[in-house]
């Protein structure tokens, strides 16, 4: 199970069981995918919220929904206008909000990290309370400051600070996305 995501994932599978399409929407980094990958299963199509889909794309999706195929979906909002094609039939979709996590979520998360890489989290107490703050309830950027820090450790015995870590991550992940094909 996913930390603090119980009642979102109870909320997710009961919707589906009941032949419902599902649309999470929330801010980037704060779990979406990580949701979807927890209730995904066999027959069910799952949208991928980080592709843009296509007028023949967004044209399957709604054969497939006619067929009764029940659909999972992601986006940064649920305004129609902002998502393209799939906003066609969004209304068939029951919207569930996906939002931050509380600060002790975000603790347990950079906490098992940290103890699951041998870096134990009481020895760091100041720097944990830093990057629970620099998190800010996403647990993306929680995995991904501890994961880098970690691997900073483990190279040099040098922790970095968790803001530095956060900015290097989205730098790097910037220059990932402008290196990708458009299409």
């Amino acid at each position: 199970m996913l930390i603090g995501r119980d009642e979102t994932i109870a909320d997710v599978t009961a919707l589906l069981d009941a032949g419902r399409h599902v649309l999470l929407f929330g801010p980037s980094q704060v779990g979406k995918s990580a949701i979807i990958g927890a209730v995904a299963r066999p027959g069910l199509m799952v949208i991928d919220p980080f592709a843009a889909v296509t007028r023949a794309q967004a044209a399957r999706i709604r054969r497939a929904m006619d067929r009764g195929t029940i659909c999972l979906a992601a986006a940064r909002t649920r305004e129609r206008t902002k998502i393209g094609y799939v906003g066609r039939v969004l209304w068939r979709f029951v919207p569930v909000r996906v939002a931050p996590l509380s600060a002790g979520a975000i603790r347990e998360v950079i906490g098992g990290i940290l103890a699951a890489r041998s870096m134990q989290a009481p020895d760091h107490p100041g720097w944990l309370n830093e990057a629970v703050g620099v998190s800010q309830g996403l647990p993306g950027y929680a995995v991904q400051i501890a994961r880098l820090a970690c691997d900073r450790w483990e190279a040099r015995r040098f922790l970095p600070e968790p803001g530095v870590v956060l900015v290097e991550f989205l730098m790097s992940d910037a220059r990932r996305l402008d290196r990708q094909p458009r299409g």
